[in-house]
């Protein structure tokens, strides 16, 4: 196995969890113990909720944005919050900013969200995102993590953080030969997870098909902080055969749900924050299969507190208790990032959105990597990273299938290029749509 590098990180890590990570790690696993030691778990959440909830609105009438509002009509009565809403009243949000860190959302485009929030929130969500991948049978003590994520290492080829027992792999330069590279590593040192941008496990995946490894000690794929596409769990789950473990979470720290150990649904954590699904008239959904925006209200932020902040994310409602593995909380599936960046613009000015484009499932076999990028209305550019098997014939497919999906509204162009584009954090986007509506 992996020798230690880094002498303090590891020495330190020696020691108990609850003292590495601080005493908000420590007031979440007294969270999570007493959950567990209950037998009515549905009125603990209900009664932790009320109690915290209630914590918040006191905290949040010492702001000038909050101090007039009747938090006694409970929150479903409250109006909502929104990025511009923060931006436009950022200082009558602020409680205090006495050990408090300033964050920002980093968006793609337009102005970032800035915020404070509490310095100690880290040990608290370390707590609940390791619970999460615990479903994947992670442990905090023992398993290390390949991670390519925002690393820019430059000309190093690896980082060891003892501390988090993670490898760094720089995720800015993912060559064939530097994939290959990662891939040996982690046969070599039997790496159980890797911990990526969805976008980066997909590339990992498909060049380890390529080049016939198997893997076997890698048990899971870890992926967050991008929207996740079918494509990729296909490639990963049905061609690779590894799970590919899901979160849905955001820099404001309001909501985070993480997928069950027998199903994909996400579930989230209650006593994270306070999440709802709204339809487009602002009410909550209580139907299976309707569609609506993820609002949040955070538990963690008591500097710069959110009530009912509107995420601009959107998911399918599955139900406030999971059917599959009964969880206590919002449970939803098929999150798609914010609308406006997924509307395709069609000759006539209609739209249609990128989750109507899907491909056959044969598709990925020939491809390393695709996305759709509009410059101008009524065509789109399939920029295609490919496979060895992929030929014109199957680019030809390729854009005969979408436009048949479309109408003659939309015409697709098929490029072939060796990477695609990214955001400066490495994040990827499906489309990039350079038209503004």
């Amino acid at each position: 196995m992996l020798q230690a590098a880094n002498i303090i990180g590891s020495l330190v890590r020696s020691l108990p969890d609850s003292w590495v990570f601080s005493k908000s790690f420590r007031y979440a696993k007294r969270i999570s113990e007493s959950f567990e030691s209950v037998l009515d778990k549905k009125d603990y959440v209900c009664s932790y909720q009320e109690k915290i909830l209630k914590d918040i609105f006191t905290l949040a009438t010492k702001t000038i944005y909050y101090r007039e509002y009747n938090f006694e009509l409970g929150i479903e009565t409250l109006p909502f919050i929104q990025k511009e809403t923060i931006v436009s009243n950022f200082n009558d949000f602020i409680i205090t900013t006495n050990k408090a860190d300033l964050v920002s959302t980093g968006g793609t485009s337009g102005k970032p969200l800035v915020f404070y929030i509490d310095k100690l929130r880290k040990g608290f969500e370390w707590y609940w995102m390791t619970s999460n991948w615990s479903n994947v049978d992670f442990d905090l003590h023992k398993s290390y993590r390949a991670v390519l994520r925002n690393h820019n290492l430059e000309n190093k080829l690896y980082k060891r953080n003892s501390l988090l027992k993670e490898i760094q792999f720089n995720n800015f330069c993912l060559s064939d030969e530097y994939l290959d590279y990662i891939i040996n590593f982690i046969a070599i040192n039997k790496i159980p997870y890797v911990h990526a941008y969805p976008s980066a496990a997909c590339q990992l995946a498909h060049r380890a098909l390529q080049s016939g490894r198997v893997l076997p000690d890698l048990k899971s794929f870890l992926c967050g902080s991008e929207t996740i596409y079918k494509h990729q769990k296909d490639t990963i789950q049905n061609l690779l055969g590894k799970r590919m473990y899901t979160w849905y979470g955001h820099s404001e720290k309001l909501i985070l749900a993480g997928e069950g150990r027998k199903c994909e649904y996400y579930h989230h954590n209650p006593f994270y924050g306070f999440a709802e699904l709204v339809n487009q008239h602002g009410d909550v959904i209580r139907n299976p299969g309707e569609i609506g925006e993820l609002v949040g209200t955070g538990f963690i932020n008591t500097k710069m507190p959110f009530i009912r902040y509107k995420t601009g994310d959107f998911a399918e409602f599955v139900g406030n208790e999971c059917p599959v593995c009964g969880h206590i909380g919002l449970t939803f599936k098929n999150v798609r990032g914010r609308w406006s960046g997924e509307r395709i613009i069609k000759n006539n000015g209609d739209y249609v959105t990128t989750t109507s484009l899907n491909l056959h499932n044969d598709i990925y076999k020939h491809i390393n990597g695709f996305q759709y990028v509009q410059n101008v209305k009524g065509i789109v550019e399939i920029r295609v990273i490919p496979a060895d098997s992929w030929n014109l014939e199957i680019a030809n497919r390729l854009v005969s299938d979408l436009e048949a999906k479309v109408g003659h509204e939309l015409k697709f162009i098929c490029k072939e290029v060796t990477e695609l584009e990214f955001a400066k954090n490495r994040k990827y986007k499906l489309l990039v749509q350079n038209i503004e509506e």
